[in-house]
């Protein structure tokens, strides 16, 4: 009988690698200017333009609680989509940088611990183990609170 496996977009915050299934990423983007916009919560760092579609884009490390960095080359943003039921959000997430898509056996993922770690247990969906360490599953839906990102899109509009 085979291993149950799904796909994760691999990326870095700090010295952690983080990870998101594959089925909510749209696409990964390079570093671009972001257009900041007045009255955003602290972790948005602001729109940007996809395709004619202005996309809010929020600073991961921000709302994890991990400490500040300037952007560098590898920075990237990871495009994401947020679902709560039937509604969609399109989200651009920063990430120090973006490392591969991984397959990962159910078997090596482990629920959150209860203590240890610097973010909230309750934003991780599990813990991946790999040969060169551990890679923490995030759950968006989880982390940012549709309703409050549902008021940056409609503000967004009304600008």
């Amino acid at each position: 009988m085979s291993e149950i496996t799904s796909q994760y977009l691999t990326f870095r915050l700090a010295q952690e690698q983080y990870a998101l299934e594959v089925s909510q990423v749209q696409e990964v983007l390079e570093m671009q200017d972001i257009t900041h916009i007045p009255g955003m919560p602290g972790y948005m760092r602001g729109v940007i333009n996809i395709r004619g579609r202005v996309v809010p884009v929020v600073d991961l490390r921000a709302k994890l609680g991990l400490p500040a960095r300037e952007n560098t080359e590898e920075a990237a943003i990871i495009v994401a989509e947020i679902s709560e039921g039937e509604s969609h959000l399109t989200l651009g997430c920063l990430a120090d940088s973006v490392q591969e898509v991984t397959n990962m056996d159910q078997a090596a993922l482990e629920p959150p611990p209860k203590m240890g770690t610097s973010i909230q247990s309750v934003w991780i969906k599990a813990i991946g183990k790999k040969e060169d360490g551990f890679v923490i599953l995030l759950d968006m839906e989880r982390i940012f609170n549709f309703d409050e990102l549902a008021q940056v899109y409609k503000e967004e509009k009304e600008a």
